[in-house]
């Protein structure tokens, strides 16, 4: 009876930046949201993603009751950049449950069986969004995440006062902390 969710954040595969992929489970009213599988690797390029992608998202899709039948674990790739090779290929396999990409901010609530793009372009709009959710979820400590490495990754994370917004240290990574941002964030919108 759970939901579940993927991030998706890619990279060139040249060692300097890591292709990741961060599964969340949607908190319901006995559990947080939780962090239940990840992978991550800085030799895989986008479009060398999609198959772990795919695999992952097909074993945390669950089967419903109601309707009888086996529905898609949400997948937000992040498609700013080369994350459409990833989209595009699941795609080409059938799957159909991407994040809607929507403006929350118009007059009337958008309807994301309306949106004209699926995918996550991180933009400060987005970014900003993103980036409060989860750090609310964090501040208020309704967030599982047992990962040591997603931990070490969030602890690298500084402030930038100018641009106020969050982002690695130099020399650090925050690809596991976007692709998890990612999942949670389309889980709950």
């Amino acid at each position: 009876d759970d939901t579940y969710g993927l991030g998706v954040d890619t990279a060139d595969g040249l060692g300097q930046d890591r292709s990741t992929i961060e599964v969340v489970r949607k908190a319901s009213l006995a559990r947080p949201d939780a962090q239940v599988a990840e992978f991550a690797s800085d030799l895989i390029r986008a479009t060398q993603l999609w198959p772990m992608a795919l695999a992952l998202a097909c074993w945390y899709s669950t089967w419903a009751r109601g309707p009888n039948r086996r529905v898609q674990a949400r997948v937000a790739v992040e498609c700013k950049g080369n994350g459409e090779a990833v989209q595009l290929e699941l795609k080409k396999r059938g799957w159909v449950n991407f994040h809607p990409w929507l403006y929350y901010d118009k007059r009337k609530f958008p309807i994301p069986k309306l949106a004209n793009r699926e995918g996550v372009f991180t933009n400060q709009y987005f970014r900003s969004l993103m980036m409060d959710m989860i750090l609310t979820l964090i501040d208020e400590k309704t967030l599982d995440a047992p990962s040591p490495w997603l931990v070490d990754e969030m602890e690298s994370l500084e402030r930038d006062e100018t641009k106020q917004s969050l982002k690695a240290a130099y020399g650090e990574f925050d690809d596991r902390f976007m692709a998890l941002g990612f999942a949670l964030f389309s889980l709950h919108v």
